[in-house]
């Protein structure tokens, strides 16, 4: 684990993490990361903790694909569970009046890091840490759900972010449950 997870406050006494590691079927390894990227998501919402807030953010780790995520990912090997700064790298390659899913941010770190899979969850919790940075300037409204649909945990949530989309001259759509961009297909940037 590295190092600067280590002085972070764990969000849950070593006892608990060890229970609800086994619960929720993850290695305490896996749960201890995100838990901890969990925490740094709100810490960047509240400003009540300055000293662990300006800490480095967790760093990327790649373990071993649990059992239970074996279907998932087609098979045993390895999966990347990445941090916020190289899904900050990522999303700056975006162009402007270009898009990308969060399936396309996971094959894609897949492939960089030359591992089975990413996780999606550690992706959108990076995804989450890095919108809510205010000291990164980082167009993290280009990325966008699997269908097309905006991210209510963004800051401000789907109307601002729908708003700076808007800015880039994309169309939403605000019919049903969630607003979705319209024809994003036409507009999914290529990494390759």
């Amino acid at each position: 684990m590295p190092a600067n997870l280590l002085t972070l406050r764990p969000p849950f006494p070593p006892a608990q993490i060890k229970y609800l590691s086994k619960i929720i079927t993850v290695p305490e390894e896996v749960f201890l990361y995100l838990a901890l990227l969990w925490r740094k998501i709100h810490l960047h919402r509240s400003a009540s903790c300055e000293a662990e807030k300006n800490m480095e953010p967790p760093e990327d780790q790649i373990v071993d694909i649990p059992k239970e995520r074996l279907n998932f990912f087609g098979g045993p090997g390895k999966m990347l569970l990445p941090g916020p700064a190289t899904v900050a790298a990522l999303i700056k390659k975006i162009p402007e009046h270009k898009l990308a899913t969060t399936n396309q941010l996971c094959q894609e770190l897949t492939d960089q890091f030359k591992v089975r899979g990413t996780c999606p969850v550690t992706t959108q919790l990076a995804l989450q840490a890095v919108a809510h940075d205010g000291t990164r300037k980082v167009p993290y409204w280009r990325v966008i759900k699997g269908t097309g649909g905006l991210f209510s945990r963004f800051p401000g949530g789907v109307e601002a972010q729908a708003n700076l989309l808007k800015k880039e001259g994309f169309a939403v759509d605000r019919k049903g449950k969630m607003p979705k961009v319209k024809d994003f297909q036409q507009n999914l940037v290529r990494f390759h």
